[in-house]
């Protein structure tokens, strides 16, 4: 969707108001920004006027900053009328966490999901993974940070699955130091989505093109925020960096990944995605294979290395 003499129409920032932060920080929300700390299969987003936390993927609250919130009401199944209808008060915030393992247990099985979970409810899962993997487990000392999931552009014509900071480790001992845009698009098992790979991946070009300075402007106050409520397993040597880290409106150094998880190589529908050939974009675009499930064509002889 165009406007304004055919450029795209910027989605508003994610940042939270001070306020907001302030009882996150230190107020009434402080609870809630530490279960999440404490609990690594947790999520916090922000969006600006709300955040959400999401469990496997799945939105569990959605908090906007004058305290009211939004569940789903399947994940409330026998505990809906001792849910709080708002999150005013320390007694709110508390009676939300003691049903907290209630509320998870309803998002790990769903009825309405007969058979088992759906190809779509497992990509989504798969997406915080990577948040987990990438953020919550310092051991990594991974190159990408997480900064926000699922980022409507366009007025919902496209959604973001992950935006990233790239932070290249070969730049970090310098003086000056800048990372760089991320993007991800993941696709789960055999997605058909993978053969229109290329024209979704330009349409996001054409966003990135005209909006990229205001994206990263957005994601270094998403960085800061993260910081400053310790969502981010850091060491306070590469917080430090961080805090002073701007991220580079550079759109040839701005990437596209493709994360393809448990992605059969065998699979027709990649081998029809490939033949479209690149994706008409100024920056990068790279793909990722991950997942635990196995083929021999995945597999070498431990010491061989690969072509």
């Amino acid at each position: 969707m165009m406007e304004n003499g055919g450029k795209y129409k910027m989605t508003g920032n994610r940042r939270l108001s001070d306020s907001f932060m302030r009882e996150l920080k230190d107020g009434i929300y402080h609870p809630l920004v530490q279960r999440v700390r404490l609990d690594k299969d947790l999520d916090m987003e922000f969006r600006g006027t709300y955040l959400n936390i999401y469990y496997q993927g799945h939105s569990i609250l959605n908090l906007k900053n004058n305290g009211s919130t939004t569940i789903d009401k399947k994940f409330l199944r026998g505990v809906e009328e001792k849910v709080p209808s708002s999150l005013k008060t320390n007694t709110d915030v508390n009676a939300y966490l003691e049903l907290l393992p209630n509320i998870k247990d309803n998002v790990t099985y769903c009825p309405n999901e007969a058979g088992g979970r759906s190809s779509k409810s497992r990509e989504l899962e798969f997406e915080q993974l990577l948040i987990r993997a990438n953020n919550l487990e310092s051991r990594n000392n991974s190159e990408y940070i997480i900064l926000d999931r699922q980022y409507v552009v366009n007025k919902g014509v496209d959604r973001w699955d992950l935006i990233a900071l790239r932070w290249p480790i070969e730049k970090r001992g310098r003086p000056y130091q800048e990372g760089y845009l991320s993007i991800i698009e993941v696709k789960y098992a055999q997605n058909p989505d993978i053969q229109n790979i290329k024209s979704q991946i330009e349409r996001y070009a054409n966003y990135l093109e005209v909006h990229l300075p205001e994206i990263c402007e957005d994601m270094e106050n998403i960085l800061n925020q993260k910081l400053e409520l310790g969502l981010l397993a850091k060491t306070e040597g590469q917080t430090n960096r961080l805090r002073k880290l701007p991220i580079k409106p550079d759109i040839a150094e701005t990437e596209v990944i493709i994360y393809l998880i448990d992605y059969n190589q065998n699979s027709d529908l990649k081998k029809r995605a490939e033949k479209a050939g690149k994706p008409d974009f100024q920056g990068k675009v790279h793909i990722a294979l991950g997942g635990l499930a196995l083929w021999q064509s995945n597999l070498s002889k431990f010491g061989d290395s690969k072509s």
